[in-house]
């Protein structure tokens, strides 16, 4: 019997043993198909339902495995800092997602860190039996209720990037090594997943990035198929060629743009692989024409096979326009620098016909039949003088005297004299009511309305036509400044149009151009409007042109304005030569001019001392016995300069009287030395009476 017993039990308890093996089995399988359906359904998933795939699997596996917490994890760029991403709960156990982000996992749970730096399973059967150097470890695990656990690395290309784990709370729960190995294989359709989201995601970052800098792009963008059609292209290209997007998609550049640059230059990028094209541009689509600066390039795909093109195009109309505006203002100044030069040496010549001629005129008898040539070379003279006027107007810093101007009044003067001599022209104005006031050279202006009244009145029929004069206070904003590369800020605006015959396009850029001119030999200087250009410049102001030829032509000047009270020019005395007495020190480097200004002064009854030089000039000072009465300095010498000269004068006698003398106008160099103490300034050539003028003004002071 008891054998019977042993053998009874034997096989009973190979029976039982033969159930749980039976049952672990079944458990197994059906652990296997709840993952491999889990892979299966991951496959199918879109990007933007992985999410909802993870949370939903951890379900499954929860629900199937018995737990009550399946979770997430996912480090951050440092691989310290762990965020819990995904979550499921069984019913009636407290969430935890939202307080365990920004987990430090290594200082926080240590044996886990490590665990899963070995890329090994940390498996937990019952946390009451966790070694004392797992301290950290227990004391987290039982403020959050947990008995067991199982935590497995997440992975890719062998580096931790995660881990997914499932808490048990209720009851204690082991995990086998086989189910430990389902896990990983869940854990890496979960990577899997995830990575193809992330790189979908990231995708469709950089196609927002790139749709963004295509629509937002300041050049103009399009995409060609290897055909030569536009597939796509961006506002600002259908900007630049001046139509719509709808009318370029579509659009066969190879068909429609027959023998054109533009067309040869695509061609050459699909061919060779890059290509440039700088050039006008007449758009089909758009029937506009612009400046066009493009770069074409090709694309083709992994095989080689050529796909399209990408062109980037600029309207570089505006900086086209900027440009020949900065080698026209550049041209000018050194024209100006040259005319300034030339009138310098042509007013001493010119001091010395005057002061000759003076000098004959004073010593002949009124009836001698000579006086009249005399008076005949002195009118030529006054023509050579007005001329470099105009040479020292373009010239760069050729003011005289600045004076703050009411330009209405100005203007208002010269239209009635204007229209007294020129009745068949109808002369109209729209003056502001309040002009603000500008520092400007009066006579020069004066010159300046002529100009451009002359200038109008010869593009008109001979039986006349409409000349209209216009001022307005004006504020220049920085775009519109930097359009007239001047300084933003108040300006008053002086315009002058007329109803003429226009300027033919291809002279427009030369008009400024000392001794330009269209008419006839021996009917003009051509120094009008350069002349004009010069002097508005030289007053820190701007001149523009604009014309259409049958139309007429307008002139718009502005002018920068000034906050001081205008005032009226000086009325020149007309009282004859009167004569003086005292010593006057001439220093000039000039020998004619040393020769008839002695002549001259001595004319006028004073007393003369010459030098030919600044360090001779101040040699006369030191060593005359003498007092000087007055120095005539001239400001442009070698060696030693009329400013230093006169710095020197000042330092021997602070008191001494200087008259300044130049044959270059009141420029920046004379008015600073003006500025110092000077107490006057004579241009040459100058006449008898103007000297004579100029020394009793300065003697009277």
């Amino acid at each position: 019997m008891e054998w019977i017993d042993r053998k009874i039990k034997r096989w009973l308890s190979a029976f039982s043993d033969w159930k749980r093996v039976e049952k672990a089995l079944k458990y197994r399988e059906a652990f296997e198909e709840i993952t491999s359906r889990i892979s299966a359904r991951f496959i199918h998933l879109a990007p933007g339902e992985v999410d909802e795939g993870i949370e939903d699997a951890l379900r499954r596996i929860g629900v199937f495995a018995g737990v009550d917490r399946a979770y997430v994890f996912l480090f951050r760029e440092d691989g310290r800092i762990a965020d819990n991403t995904h979550e499921w709960c069984a019913p009636g156990i407290q969430p935890f997602q939202d307080q365990l982000q920004g987990i430090d996992l290594p200082s926080a749970l240590p044996g886990v860190d490590r665990a899963l730096r070995r890329l090994d399973v940390y498996h937990v059967p019952d946390v009451e039996h966790l070694p004392p150097e797992a301290d950290l470890e227990r004391r987290f695990f039982e403020v959050e209720k947990i008995q067991s656990l199982i935590v497995v690395p997440l992975t890719r290309r062998r580096q931790l990037i995660g881990f997914l784990g499932f808490d048990a709370v209720r009851e204690r729960r082991f995990w086998t090594k086989d189910e430990a190995a389902l896990l990983r294989t869940v854990g890496e359709v979960f990577v899997n997943a995830l990575a193809h989201q992330r790189a979908e995601a990231a995708l469709l970052a950089s196609e927002g990035r790139y749709r963004m800098i295509f629509q937002h792009s300041p050049l103009g963008i399009a995409q060609v198929n290897a055909d030569g059609t536009i597939i796509d292209c961006n506002d600002k290209f259908a900007e630049i060629i001046g139509s719509d997007r709808h009318r370029i998609v579509g659009f066969n550049l190879f068909h429609e743009l027959q023998n054109d640059p533009v067309r040869q230059a695509i061609l050459d990028a699909l061919e060779h692989g890059t290509s440039k094209y700088e050039g006008d541009y007449r758009s089909i689509t758009g029937d506009k024409k612009i400046a066009l600066k493009g770069v074409f390039q090709r694309f083709s795909d992994s095989a080689g096979r050529v796909l399209g093109g990408i062109g980037i195009i600029e309207d570089v109309s505006e900086q086209q326009k900027l440009e020949r505006q900065l080698q026209q203002i550049q041209k000018m100044e050194a024209i100006g620098t040259l005319a300034g030069g030339i009138a310098h040496d042509f007013n001493n010549l010119l001091t010395g016909i005057e002061g000759y001629a003076a000098l004959i005129l004073m010593d002949l008898p009124d009836d001698h039949p000579a006086r009249e040539k005399i008076r005949r070379i002195t009118q030529s003279v006054s023509r050579g003088a007005e001329l470099t006027r105009q040479l020292l107007g373009f010239a760069r810093g050729g003011k005289y005297t600045v004076v703050p101007t009411d330009m209405n009044r100005l203007i208002k003067e010269q239209n009635d004299i204007f229209s007294r001599t020129r009745k068949e022209v109808a002369l109209h104005e729209a003056l502001t009511d309040d002009p603000w006031i500008v520092e400007v050279d009066q006579g020069q202006f004066v010159q300046v309305l002529m100009n451009l009244y002359i200038n109008a009145c010869q593009a008109m029929p001979e039986e006349g036509g409409k000349l209209f004069v216009k001022t307005e206070n004006r504020f220049l904003d920085d775009a519109y400044a930097k359009t007239l590369t001047a300084s933003p800020g108040p300006y008053l605006k002086v315009s002058v149009t007329d109803t003429g015959t226009g300027i033919p396009p291809a002279v427009r850029d030369k008009i400024f151009d000392p001794f330009f001119t269209t008419k006839g030999i021996g009917k003009g200087t051509g120094l009008g409007l350069s002349s004009v250009y010069g002097i508005v410049k030289n007053h820190g102001g701007h001149i523009t042109v604009y014309s259409e030829e049958g139309i007429g032509t307008t002139f718009n000047i502005y002018l920068p304005a000034s906050k001081k009270a205008a005032v009226m020019e000086k009325v020149i005395d007309n009282a004859p030569v009167e004569l003086g007495k005292g010593t006057v020190l001439l220093v000039d480097d000039e020998e004619m001019i040393l020769e008839v200004g002695r002549e001259m002064i001595e004319a006028l009854g004073y007393e003369v001392v010459s030098a030919p030089s600044g360090g001779a000039a101040l040699a006369v000072i030191r060593e005359s016995q003498t007092a000087v009465d007055l120095v005539v300095l001239d400001m442009i010498m070698p060696d030693m300069s009329g400013a230093q000269t006169f710095d020197a004068l000042k330092r021997i006698d602070p008191e001494i009287k200087v008259l300044l003398s130049s044959g270059y106008s009141l420029n920046g160099q004379a008015a600073d030395i003006l500025s110092r103490g000077c107490d006057g300034f004579i241009q040459k050539p100058f006449s008898l009476r103007g000297l004579s003028d100029k020394i009793r003004e300065v003697l009277g002071k």
